[in-house]
Parts: C-alpha cells; sequence; structure tokens
C-alpha cells in the first residue's frame, strides 16, 4: 500500500478530450452484469466513518453495554483476544482465533488508528503469539498450527500474517515470519509436487515432528491456491526470491485449471493474477479468473443437478422483499433454499478485488458496480434498514449508547429465516450460526423461534466479532463523493506489499444520465491520468476539481506530479521510474 502523497485535487470538467494511446476493451463479466446497476433502494453508508467507529468501540476495554467490553484482556495487559460471538457467557479467551483477533489489529491500522497505543495499550505485539514457531506458520490459535487443510482454520491465518508485515514493516518480527512461513510453504509445496505438478487438493500436516500428505477431509477444489499463491508472493516482494516467485506462478496457473472457491482462501487470487501480469510479464486469464472469483459456476464446471448443493459465490440479479442483495459473498446453498452470506467474505471481497484494478484496468467497471453493490448491500449485516421481523436483535441493538449497536455485524444475510412460518416469512433476514444451529439441533419447532425472538432479540448471540471485524476492508479504500452512488474508491489503500505508486482512484457512473462529482485532495499542483482511456485528462491543476462522467463510465485516475513525460517501458508507463499504467500500448 506504499505510495507518495502530495495535495492535488481531481480532474475538471470537460475531462476526456485530450488524444492519447488507444484503450483496451473493458471484460465482461456475466455475473457482475446480472447485479443491479444501481440498487434499490440505494443507501450507501460512509463505511470509512463506520469502520473506524467500530473499531473505536471493539477496541475499547471500558465499552459498556449488554455483551460488552467485547475485547477480552489479560490481567497484565500483554495478551489480548476476541471470541467468535459477542456473548456474556462467552470463553473470554485472551488468545482466540485469528480471524477474531488479528483482523481487527490489521483493518483499524488500515483506517489509521495507532495501534501501537490505542486506549494506552500495545496491541501490535500480542499478535505474534499466533505465529507457530514450530511448524513456521501463522496458526488459528497459539499453539494450533499442525495441518494446513482447512480454508479459514488454516489457509486463511498465513494471509492474516502476511497483513501484519505489510501493515507494521517496522517490526522485523513480522517481516522474519513472513520469510519463514514462504520457506514452510515451499516445502509444503514441493511435497504437493512443485514444480510443475503442484496438487493442492491435498492436505498438508505436520506429524510425529515433520511433514506429511494426507488425503484431503474436506471439500475439494476449493479456492486454496490463491492463498499459497499470496503468502508466497507476499514474501517474494520483500526477499526476492526466485522459488517464492516460481511457485506463486504455478499455483495460480493450477487454479485456473482446478477452479473452486469456499469462505474466504480465494480472495486474493485476482489481485496475485494481475500482479504477476504485470509485474512479471506473465499472461494469466483474468476473465477466467474473475468467473471463478465470481462463482459464476457455469463459465468453467458441468451444470449442476437440481437440488445439488451449489458453490460459493457472489450474489448477483437477487431482489428480496423488493430490496437488492447483490454483491454479497455466499456460503454454499441449493437452489430451493436460497442463499447465505456471510460478513468476513462480503466485507474482505472489494478490499482485494479493487487494487487489482491498478494492474488491469480492463476490469475497472466490473469492479467498480461490483463495489458499488457491495457497499449497498453489507448495510443488512449491521441490521440497518431491517425491522425486527428482518433480524434477530433488533432490540439489543436499540439498547446500546449513540447508535453503536448498529456498529456490530451479523454472521450472516439469510434469502429466508431458517425458522419460516406462515406468519414469519421475511427477506432478508440477519442471522447466524450460533442460533440457528442450536435450534435445529434441538429439533424446536419454527413457531417456537419466533415466541423465543421476544426474548433473545435484546442478546447479541448471533453478532459475531469473527466475521464483522473485517469491515476494514470495505471502510478502507471507501471514499463518498456528494452523489450517492459514485465511490471514490482508493486502490492503493489495500494494495499490500505494492511497488511504489501514485494516489489512484477509481471511479464509476451507474446512473443512466452524466453525473459530475467535486474531489479535493489539497492545493499541489499535478496531472491526471486515465488508465482507462490511455490518456492525460487533466494537466496542470490543483484545488478542489469537478469530474464529470458519462452513464456507466468507468475511470481509474492517477494522479501525479505536473509537467512530468512518461517512458514507456514495455506496456509499463512510468513517471520518474514510477509505473502509472502496467497495460499501456502507446506513451500518450
Amino acid at each position: 500500500m506504499k505510495y507518495f502523497l502530495f495535495g492535488v485535487g481531481l480532474l475538471a470538467a470537460p475531462a476526456f478530450a485530450q488524444t492519447g494511446a488507444p484503450a483496451e476493451p473493458q471484460l465482461v463479466v456475466a455475473r457482475v452484469e446480472k447485479m443491479a446497476r444501481v440498487p434499490q433502494p440505494l443507501h450507501i453508508m460512509d463505511w470509512k466513518k463506520t469502520a473506524r467507529d467500530y473499531y473505536s468501540v471493539v477496541f475499547n476495554p471500558e465499552a459498556k453495554g449488554f455483551g460488552l467490553p467485547a475485547v477480552n484482556l489479560a490481567p497484565d495487559r500483554k495478551h489480548f483476544g476476541f471470541d467468535g460471538y459477542l456473548q456474556p457467557e462467552r470463553r473470554r479467551d485472551p488468545r482466540g482465533e485469528a480471524h477474531a483477533c488479528l483482523i481487527p489489529v490489521v483493518g483499524a491500522s488500515m483506517l489509521g488508528l495507532d495501534m501501537a497505543n490505542l486506549y494506552a495499550m500495545d496491541w501490535i505485539a500480542p499478535t505474534g503469539a499466533w505465529f507457530d514457531r514450530r511448524t513456521q506458520l501463522w496458526a488459528n490459535r497459539p499453539g494450533s498450527g499442525t495441518k494446513v487443510a482447512h480454508v479459514i482454520y488454516e489457509y486463511w491465518p498465513l494471509v492474516i500474517g502476511t497483513l501484519l508485515a505489510d501493515q507494521f514493516p517496522k517490526h522485523e518480527f513480522f517481516t522474519t515470519a513472513l520469510r519463514q512461513q514462504a520457506d514452510t510453504l515451499l516445502q509444503m509445496g514441493k511435497a504437493l509436487g512443485f514444480p510443475r505438478q503442484l496438487n493442492l487438493d491435498q492436505d498438508y500436516q505436520f506429524l510425529g515432528g515433520k511433514w506429511a500428505v494426507l488425503p484431503r477431509r474436506i471439500d475439494s477444489n476449493v479456492g486454496n491456491a490463491a492463498a499459497f499463491a499470496w503468502a508466497l508472493y507476499a514474501a517474494h516482494t520483500q526477499t526476492m526470491n526466485p522459488e517464492y516467485l516460481a511457485a506463486a506462478k504455478e499455483a495460480i496457473a493450477w487454479w485456473l485449471v482446478h477452479p473452486g472457491r469456499y469462505e474466504m482462501s480465494h480472495a486474493m487470487g485476482p489481485l496475485v493474477l494481475a500482479r504477476l501480469n504485470a509485474e512479471h510479464g506473465c499472461d494469466f486469464d483474468m476473465q477466467r479468473m474473475l468467473n471463478i472469483w465470481f462463482g459464476d459456476h457455469a463459465a468453467f464446471t458441468p451444470a449442476l443437478a437440481e437440488g445439488q448443493v451449489m458453490p460459493w459465490g457472489i450474489t448477483a440479479g437477487t431482489q428480496l422483499g423488493g430490496v437488492t442483495c447483490d454483491g454479497l459473498d455466499g456460503a454454499c446453498w441449493r437452489r430451493s433454499d436460497g442463499f447465505y452470506a456471510f460478513a468476513m467474505g462480503s466485507y474482505q471481497a472489494p478490499g482485494w478485488l479493487l487494487p487489482a484494478v491498478r494492474y488491469d484496468q480492463r476490469i475497472a467497471r466490473a469492479a467498480a458496480r461490483y463495489a458499488l453493490n457491495a457497499a449497498n448491500s453489507c448495510r443488512y449485516f449491521l441490521g440497518v434498514d431491517l425491522d425486527w421481523e428482518h433480524q434477530d436483535h433488533k432490540n439489543w441493538r436499540d439498547t446500546l449508547p449513540n447508535g453503536s449497536g448498529y456498529l456490530f455485524s451479523y454472521e450472516g444475510v439469510r434469502s429466508q429465516p431458517h425458522a419460516s412460518t406462515p406468519e414469519h416469512t421475511p427477506q432478508p433476514y440477519g442471522t447466524g450460526d450460533a442460533l440457528m444451529q442450536h435450534y435445529r439441533q434441538t429439533k424446536t419447532p419454527n413457531a417456537q423461534y419466533w415466541t423465543d425472538k421476544k426474548t433473545f432479540s435484546r442478546n447479541s448471540d448471533n453478532i459475531a466479532l469473527y466475521m464483522g471485524s473485517s469491515i476494514g476492508f470495505l471502510g478502507a479504500p471507501f471514499n463518498a463523493t456528494e452523489v450517492e452512488g459514485i465511490i471514490a474508491w482508493d486502490l492503493n489503500i489495500t494494495d499490500h506489499f505494492a511497488p511504489p505508486s501514485y494516489p489512484t482512484r477509481l471511479l464509476h457512473n451507474p446512473f443512466s444520465d452524466a453525473k459530475t462529482v467535486t474531489l479535493n485532495a489539497g492545493l499541489a499542483v499535478a496531472d491526471f491520468y486515465d488508465t482507462v482511456t490511455g490518456k492525460f485528462i487533466r494537466r496542470n491543476v490543483s484545488g478542489a476539481q469537478k469530474i464529470s462522467l458519462a452513464p456507466d463510465q468507468a475511470a481509474v485516475i492517477v494522479i501525479v506530479p505536473a509537467n512530468l513525460k512518461p517512458t514507456l517501458v514495455g506496456r509499463q508507463l512510468q513517471l520518474n521510474g514510477i509505473a502509472i499504467d502496467y497495460r499501456a500500448i502507446a506513451a500518450p
């Protein structure tokens, strides 16, 4: 996420009159085309403010309210943790699961909170407890790193550990752990057939003091190759180890032939592919990658039998109860049951896809249309715009001071409640596994759920910290404009381990008429280059500026120092040796 800041405004209309290099056409992603162009009703929250407010409450050891404080502190304040759910009877484990405990540290840091001194505590150093020195992998729980198998419990912590190294580069512990983990993954890759025979459909476990390949215990083709590739590529950016790079390339190549997605380990796939193409001259198929990433399984797998459990994917073309529910990352579902989308994947996914636009502007329109829908639909995880009938804990939310109850996320949003009755058929519905599994396991009649809800609505059993703490991945790149529905997405801030770059913003007008927005980044004189058109669209501008966007137009604006002549190096258009366009056809 490294970039050079200087005060500038963004371009003034008219902005698209200058000539330049020919532009490549935008990639059309079938699943994105099914999403609402303008979701209804349109209600885009200020996700940056919402995320900052959430972290300010969730890390507060003095927070008041039922189930609060959320954080569990050791008596010596040298260790901390979060349980998966915000339940008063929770374990209060000072070292819980990685996705509950480490992700909020990363998210809060991306939003500018001082994690070395927030509430007079250092939250950074204690995260090292999740690095297993025996296996040299980031583990889901301290001391638990004995296998690499299930995506959310073994592969996903590997990714989280890399993010700590990116956010806190001055902490040598994290950079050392990054390299040590990459060495272990390289060993794992060799055991699984690298080079040329990589097979990530197998488990890799630490047994008897050594690593061994074992038969897979969960669904095959789950998308682990993307997490494997990311962890190695991240380490390569810091070490330039050619073996890390070679293994990352092979993992992406393998995944494109053996596609799949499940939970979160696929999320960084497009970013790794885009960077391999842009920085290392590869020619991996971005179109196929996006089909896999969005879950357009018809594009790469045979038709699924009626009633078969469907793989995961991003919701598209979904209207429930008169509201758009597109852009959410959904769990496996049956065609007759609808979807069950989860907060973690829905918050995280935009933060991984958006920076890929920097390296491949052909996906600008698709990424922006999807991200708009995600920004619109994710409010349902917070219970926003859902009445009592459409969520589990509205009474609890309403009791917390200053509206803070609406900062916390349900584990998921379902297309219909698991306990429908003729009197209760709300769609969509904010809920989670904690209560749902209880009622299923006890085989309680559906009607009893709604009777009991009069009581448990005052509790917080389905408020999922391990899911909701990913909110910063949506909040960090979010920048509102004065036109609701046009977002100035920051493509730098979640571009972890990025090469030097200039500030870059993605804009898209989803409306059927032209729109103008105002953006202001300061007073220094600058030029503006749009990677979508391959043109310098403004020269020598400063202060508050206007940008006019035609209907359905996407622009990727790179804000650069004024009056510099770019140089074309291969397909990279560079200023001061810094790439401003990775797919340039000619110098403008």
